[in-house]
């Protein structure tokens, strides 16, 4: 895979002559800084936030060097079919096809929480089925499973714009006593192609750790999945208290995840809120940025670890 595409290489991915890509580039609509030599280069990230922002179809992938998408054959999205590869590629460890199903939905402009939300969520609960049904089989094929959704989401990850420094920020995970990787992960991406800065600490994080890295890296935003069941009571009060300390810090706490209770929604806190869907999370922070809401740069943020003063 490339770093950086020419304005020529960039033309041919998109069936283009050179000269509208250089257009763009010098109309400030493609972000293509010059070498040393004088020519220009452009970012491969920032090609790829053209092609899905333009929404232009991509012809011949060849340039990009992904070896996922066939070179001179088009990227098209077929949402039921591109459903389709992802369930059949986790279901027989096919990690290449999924990764090219998620790349295509991706360069045709469908949101991380979309394929977070349907393929990938549908085909991972049908799979977690199995554990009741096949034993041992049905584990090897979650835990394969879980690993290529990481694989094909971190991929994605990669091909996202650096937020700038102006941009909120998020810290989650999951509670010390819920295992489960994928959810945490999905929320950190979906938040990343949000624009936010994203901390995940991922599962088997204690609610007192969480409140922590908030406050040294003045986040806005701290989730928490609940995957695990929990007794009710404990999961309550561990909400509560974590609640407390997020408000003291002017941190929202966004919770959700298939073991969350009924009984949470019954939490009257003024920085807690509940979400049943990452699409949900995204479209909460997209309003949270938009409300006025105090949001600390990453300017004014600091490392955990680092001087806060």
């Amino acid at each position: 895979m490339k770093l950086h595409l020419s304005p020529r290489e960039l033309a041919t991915v998109l069936g283009l002559g050179k000269n509208a890509v250089t257009r763009w580039v010098d109309d400030g609509l493609i972000a293509a800084p010059r070498t040393a030599g004088g020519h220009r280069r452009i970012p491969l990230v920032e090609a790829i936030r053209f092609i899905r922002h333009s929404a232009m179809p991509v012809l011949d992938p060849g340039p990009l060097e992904m070896p996922e998408l066939e070179p001179g054959r088009p990227v098209e999205a077929d949402c039921e079919r591109i459903a389709m590869t992802i369930r059949e590629g986790l279901m027989c460890g096919d990690g290449a096809a999924v990764r090219r199903a998620v790349l295509t939905a991706y360069f045709s402009g469908s949101s991380v929480a979309y394929l977070c939300d349907g393929p990938i969520a549908g085909a991972m609960a049908e799979i977690g089925e199995l554990w009741q049904h096949d034993g041992d089989d049905g584990i090897i094929i979650e835990h394969r499973a879980t690993d290529l959704c990481i694989q094909a989401l971190n991929q994605v990850r990669s091909l996202m714009v650096t937020p700038g420094h102006d941009a909120p920020v998020a810290v989650g995970g999951a509670l010390g006593e819920d295992p489960y990787i994928l959810p945490s992960l999905m929320v950190a991406t979906v938040l990343a192609d949000a624009g936010w800065h994203e901390m995940n600490l991922g599962p088997g994080t204690p609610a007192d750790a969480l409140a922590l890295a908030a406050d040294h890296c003045r986040a806005a935003m701290c989730w928490l999945s609940i995957t695990a069941p929990r007794p009710t009571d404990a999961l309550l009060a561990d909400l509560r208290h974590l609640a407390r300390q997020l408000a003291r810090q002017g941190t929202m706490l966004l919770v959700g995840g298939r073991a969350l209770p009924a009984e949470s929604r019954a939490l009257a806190m003024k920085n807690l809120y509940i979400v049943t869907t990452v699409s949900e999370l995204r479209a909460f922070a997209h309003g949270l940025t938009r409300s006025g809401w105090p949001v600390k740069t990453r300017g004014e943020r600091a490392l955990v670890g680092s001087s806060t003063e």
